[in-house]
């Protein structure tokens, strides 16, 4: 009987390690996902993966080097695949230290740990578009020079480059995925994509009267996070160690966004007007949002476009889902969602 690949996904209960841990299952790999042990830990995201023998929970956390070392020793994985952080940019300037410690330090303590413990092993850490920051050139490729704006694009940058790192000193089986921005119906509500999507919906609900939003003049470059995940398994299973952009290679602004999340939670409402004697409507999307100054960031990154040229010529990916079908399908899971919390 062949042997199972073992992978360990840390941050496994958000919506990359998540989707990840899925795809990983339907090829026939063992899965140990790593999660934080506290009171109570979200596992909703994991309803699929949960289904499979092949899964398993194990915990560990990125600021402490002795469970990373006990939870490597103990399973000898094939490959580590690292989607872990205080992923929050926001929150990074409210918690800089933690977040350097985790979304930083915590990457070179996974390495340490496969560098005593299971040094033939495949690694991959999730880089991030926020690295180019403040951008010098457009689109962005895996030679545009860095130009961070956050401690969180900070504590990702020198993740990124110790990996490589102890990629040419140690020869650990090192690759960085440097990927864009990617949103799913599993996306926390903290990021602006999920709030957009929930409060419209609460908003159509007549449980809210107005979104609050930041800078809707930033633009981003949003793929689905089941394209992302596909390119990392791609980059997890290449023959070679490289670095990749994975992105769609087009940018839309966060107003964009809200206007389509708009047509589509409002096509979502439709159905459920019908088991209320009050009829459930949207207002225009002019008139659901207003800008507040609060939710401006001290220094933000106001466009980032991807060029995924190498990963599409190299390893053949390209995304499947389109900006609108992503929203579409957020649009409904938040619907959904918000009915239950409210009528159920």
């Amino acid at each position: 009987m062949k042997k199972k690949n073992k992978v360990l996904i840390t941050g496994v209960t958000g919506q990359i390690g998540s989707y990840l841990a899925d795809l990983c299952l339907e090829k026939g790999m063992k899965v140990f996902g790593m999660a934080r042990r506290c009171s109570q830990p979200r596992m909703d995201n994991l309803h699929i993966a949960s289904g499979f023998s092949n899964f398993k929970i194990v915990e560990g956390d990125l600021q402490d080097q002795g469970s990373l070392d006990r939870l490597v020793r103990r399973i000898g994985p094939d490959f580590v695949v690292n989607c872990a952080a205080q992923s929050f940019v926001a929150e990074s300037w409210n918690t800089p230290v933690l977040t350097g410690d985790i979304t930083g330090l915590g990457v070179v303590r996974v390495l340490e740990a496969i560098r005593v413990h299971a040094p033939r092993c495949i690694f991959v850490q999730m880089s991030s578009s926020e690295m180019f920051g403040d951008v010098v050139e457009e689109p962005q490729n895996e030679q545009t020079p860095f130009n961070i704006r956050s401690p969180y694009g900070a504590a990702k940058l020198y993740a990124h480059w110790i990996t490589s790192n102890y990629r040419d000193s140690y020869g650990i089986k090192a690759r960085c995925a440097i990927c864009f921005n990617n949103e799913s119906s599993r996306r926390g509500i903290e990021f602006v994509t999920q709030k957009i999507v929930t409060h419209l919906a609460e908003v159509g609900f007549g449980k809210r009267k107005i979104v609050q939003l930041g800078n809707m003049d930033a633009k981003r470059d949003w793929t689905h996070t089941q394209d992302i995940v596909r390119a990392l398994y791609l980059i997890m299973t290449a023959e070679k160690n490289d670095t990749y952009v994975v992105g769609s290679g087009e940018h839309h602004t966060v107003k964009e966004f809200f206007t389509l999340a708009h047509k589509h939670v409002k096509k979502e409402l439709a159905p459920y007007a019908a088991l209320f004697e009050k009829k459930f409507s949207m207002p225009p999307a002019g008139d659901c949002f207003e800008v507040c100054e609060k939710f401006f960031r001290p220094a933000d990154v106001n466009t980032l476009l991807a060029d995924p040229s190498k990963i599409r010529k190299r390893l053949g990916w390209k995304p499947e889902i389109t900006f609108e079908g992503m929203i579409a399908e957020m649009a409904f899971g938040a619907v959904n969602k918000v009915f239950s919390r409210l009528y159920e």
